[in-house]
């Protein structure tokens, strides 16, 4: 009975007619197990190799091993198709004369109604990944089409801000934060990005906009930050103590991040910049995370896909500090790697949000870090 172990499972009797009945063959490569219009006298059950079906000479399908061949023979007449070994094939071949004589018209019935729902059951698996397939396409070209219009984003987004910056160069501004020039072009980009977003058909929650699990965010932001801004604090240490034109730095300098050139400010000004920073960040998250990271996980493919996005959407997000200097842009790249890591482990814009301020709080307003970092 066991080269019957792909067949439907049938009352004793039956299967027990069915092993008498069927007798095990071979096919070579190219060998024809069946073909169309012959008078049908038996079907096959596939052990092992591939058949290609062919209706004329038009190949309309592929079977392989626990399919059913010819089981048309059943009802008589003769093959609607061909069928032709693609490998070699080993088959088991059930006469249907030799069940004809001697099973009843039921039990002839019930291999039939065994056999139907077996190929119902194979066609709802190939409808099922024909569905599959087709639904990936369409989010395929939902993906390549979000990807068309991110790069438009990009590319005004690089070119407004170059060209801001070369005025305030060319004008010779003096400003009171490198934000004053940032924050506008930024916002007017981020509301961009964001009709992008609603627009796009993927839920907002794929751009990290959500509240899940946002305790668990949070605290695991602010640890994952203490070792950042401890590294801050023992590099500032360091540049202090080994290099001899930082030796009269202090190495913590509390100052509203102000720019070489802008002057004391009062309390307020200084409270308006902490303000001003405050938005300018989930500005930046919302634009390089949620909308650059994502979209680019949602076109790219592959396994290293997401760090591939990372690497990527890091890439403006740290040329924006051209201007200021090369330092900044290296440290801001690593600091938007960390962060993106993060925002692809949590899927989420306020762990990241969090995570930036706190360091750039620390950073410029607290440490003081423009004195290293832009000149």
């Amino acid at each position: 009975m066991e080269q019957l172990k792909h067949f439907p499972p049938l009352s004793d009797e039956i299967m027990q007619t069915l092993y008498k009945a069927s007798a095990k063959k071979e096919f070579a490569t190219g060998e024809y197990l069946i073909k169309e219009h012959e008078k049908g006298n038996s079907f096959f059950i596939i052990e092992k190799g591939e058949v290609e079906i062919f209706k004329g000479n038009v190949p309309v399908g592929v079977i392989h091993k626990g399919d059913i061949l010819g089981e048309s023979a059943l009802n008589g007449g003769t093959r609607n198709a061909s069928a032709k070994a693609n490998t070699p094939v080993e088959a088991i071949e059930v006469s249907v004369d030799t069940l004809s004589k001697t099973l009843s018209k039921e039990q002839l019935l019930a291999i039939k109604s065994a056999i139907f729902e077996r190929i119902l059951e194979k066609l709802s698996k190939v409808n099922k990944l024909a569905t599959f397939m087709i639904r990936q396409h369409f989010e395929d070209e939902k993906a390549r089409s979000l990807m068309s219009r991110f790069i438009i984003f990009v590319l005004i987004l690089v070119f407004l801000y170059v060209f801001a910056i070369q005025s305030v160069t060319i004008l010779k501004l003096t400003v009171i934060s490198s934000s004053v020039i940032s924050v506008p072009i930024l916002i007017i980009c981020c509301l961009a990005m964001v009709s992008m977003m609603k627009n796009s058909r993927y839920p907002l929650k794929t751009y990290g906009f959500t509240l899940e699990n946002w305790p668990r965010v949070v605290v695991e932001s602010i640890l994952w930050t203490i070792p950042v801004l401890l590294a801050l604090i023992l590099c500032k240490w360091i540049l202090i103590t080994v290099i001899p034109a930082f030796s009269s730095v202090t190495l913590f300098d509390i100052s509203p991040a102000l720019n070489e050139g802008a002057g004391d400010v009062s309390p307020a000004v200084a409270a308006l910049l902490v303000l001003a920073y405050t938005l300018f960040v989930p500005v930046q998250e919302i634009i390089y995370r949620g909308a650059m990271q994502s979209s680019l996980q949602l076109f790219l493919s592959g396994k290293n896909k997401t760090i591939l996005a990372i690497l990527v959407s890091n890439i403006p997000f740290s040329m924006i500090h051209f201007h200021l200097s090369v330092i900044l842009v290296v440290t801001t790249y690593i600091l938007g790697v960390f962060w993106g890591y993060m925002y692809a482990r949590q899927k989420s814009l306020l762990g990241v949000s969090i995570s930036h301020f706190l360091v750039g709080l620390f950073a410029f307003f607290i440490l003081g870090l423009q004195d290293v970092l832009v000149f």
